[in-house]
């Protein structure tokens, strides 16, 4: 039922390659702006209206995509995505702990809208490829794109929670190394801090053991916060690298059109 020769055809590999790039940016939403706002504490409850604003926007993108598509439109469309991507994931990396879902209604929107214009132009060119070799490749070409959805998602929220984790643990390292009592900003946080216990703890050693711990929940949540922006700028940086890719893929085409072309006679 599968054509093995034909899924390792260059144009498949490609095809794949491409499906793969855009389930990871896409991670940006369902790992990262959702991760970070249980990171902060926030509930599912809390984030209803940020998920009517991504639906919303993705209805909008599939309208649009369904009113502009067009064979030849396919990398011009393919671009804008990318830039939505991009710029919602850049918007995105400038997170703070008081960052809240509406602040990120537009960057979510703009993110959910270029995933509904990526994936019909891509479908379109596979399924135009698979149907010019006939028929019976529909079968493969279906295992393609369920294999790269699948796995692309998988691969996504896995690299991306690794990458938040990995982030965290060295800005934890970078913030706690100037967190000494003998800073007296520090010691004065404190014992700011340890005052919210100051009715119910009367030991002085334990009420600033209190204050230093909401100090240390307060760096990892600041470190996590940091590590939060990094991913989304990588995020921004993968989105940027395949609209390069597509771009220079786009005029390469052209440039073997043009050459191909046949030259008109010279005059006598």
């Amino acid at each position: 039922m599968l054509n093995i020769q034909w899924l390792t055809s260059r144009e498949i590999v490609h095809f794949a390659a491409i499906m793969l790039v855009f389930r990871l940016a896409l991670s940006e939403q369902s790992a990262g702006a959702i991760g970070l706002f249980q990171t902060l504490g926030l509930l599912n409850e809390q984030s209803q209206e940020l998920y009517l604003v991504m639906l919303a926007a993705s209805i909008a993108g599939g309208i649009t995509c369904a009113l502009v598509l067009k064979p030849d439109r396919v990398p011009a469309i393919h671009a804008m995505a990318l830039v939505c991507i991009a710029t919602g994931a850049f918007m995105d990396s400038h997170a703070t702990n008081l960052t809240r879902p509406s602040n990120m209604y537009l960057s979510q929107a703009l993110i959910a809208f270029g995933g509904m214009l990526f994936l019909p132009p891509a479908l379109l060119v596979g399924m135009t490829r698979t149907l010019q070799r006939g028929p019976t490749f529909l079968t493969s070409f279906f295992a393609v794109f369920l294999f790269t959805q699948s796995l692309g998602g998988l691969m996504g929220s896995a690299l991306f929670g690794t990458f938040v984790t990995w982030r965290e643990k060295f800005h934890s390292s970078h913030l706690v190394e100037h967190l000494t009592l003998t800073d007296p900003a520090v010691a004065g946080r404190i014992r700011q801090l340890a005052t919210s216990y100051g009715r119910v703890i009367t030991d002085l050693q334990l009420l600033n053991a209190e204050g230093a711990a909401l100090l240390a929940q307060q760096a990892t949540r600041e470190a996590n916060v940091l590590a939060y922006n990094d991913a989304f700028l990588m995020i921004t940086a993968l989105a940027t690298v395949a609209l390069i890719a597509l771009i220079l893929h786009a005029l390469y085409g052209r440039l073997r059109l043009r050459l191909a072309a046949p030259q008109p006679a010279a005059a006598n």
